[in-house]
């Protein structure tokens, strides 16, 4: 929209500039969540988990023109639409039941341990399969990375070839389908004085050093676990020794 205005002869438009309200983007009479906190709260997740979803699986979400970025909207309707075409996956990615407790197999917690090296692959397989759990074995980030979503549980070995360690622990951490997967560091190079709190500030539940006796093991998933879970834990402080 604008008017012609003469100059210097010639005709010059001039633009009016429009700004977009609220009813150019959502149809009239529809119920509003104007902010990602609404959505959040009307889906039952967290803010940062509907904004994976946006970005992840292509949750409705609407941003007008000539708002700032950071302003969103949503419909509820179109929401509920978006989750019952969505439903197949919901039923392990977003129930509440399957993010508080381990997903079993024949009623044993399965682990997964990523690490490159035959030997400690064999050990803690040994290890964990004396104490009940369902092993599954990645030699490779990206096998590792492939497999983690069928896991109640990921055992990381940090210094891997082609993929670091705790590269592989950022993308487990960020991916919506394997965020909330406990992960336990592991390392036979690593001093725990420097690698310990970069693991746990990028995710990790626990940081252990090679060698770890089956009880230090156990005693680690049991209270990753449980904190996963929200139950109190109540054991001992872990020795590395």
């Amino acid at each position: 929209m604008g008017r012609n205005e003469a100059k210097d002869g010639c005709t010059v438009k001039q633009v009016i500039p429009i700004r977009t309200s609220v009813s150019d983007v959502v149809p009239a009479g529809s119920p509003v969540l104007s902010s990602w906190k609404e959505i959040g709260a009307y889906l039952g997740r967290s803010v940062r988990t509907v904004q994976r979803m946006e970005v992840e699986l292509g949750l409705p979400v609407r941003r007008p023109r000539g708002h700032a970025r950071s302003s969103v909207m949503a419909i509820p309707h179109e929401l509920d639409t978006w989750l019952k075409s969505f439903a197949p996956h919901r039923t392990t990615e977003f129930s509440p039941a399957a993010a508080s407790s381990p997903r079993q197999a024949n009623g044993k917690t399965r682990v997964l341990v990523v690490d490159d090296k035959d030997v400690t692959l064999y050990l803690m397989s040994k290890q964990l399969s004396s104490r009940g759990y369902e092993v599954s074995m990645a030699q490779s980030a990206r096998s590792g990375l492939k497999m983690a979503f069928f896991a109640d549980l990921v055992l990381l070995d940090v210094n891997l070839p082609e993929i670091h360690g705790f590269e592989v622990l950022r993308r487990l951490q960020s991916s919506l389908t394997t965020s909330h997967i406990p992960v336990i560091c592991t390392s036979a190079t690593y001093s725990p004085e420097g690698a310990a709190p970069l693991a746990l500030q990028l995710g990790a539940k626990r940081f252990l050093n090679h060698p770890i006796s089956a009880d230090a093991l156990h005693c680690a998933i049991q209270e990753a676990l449980e904190k996963k879970a929200g139950k109190p834990f109540d054991a001992a402080p872990l020795s590395l020794e």
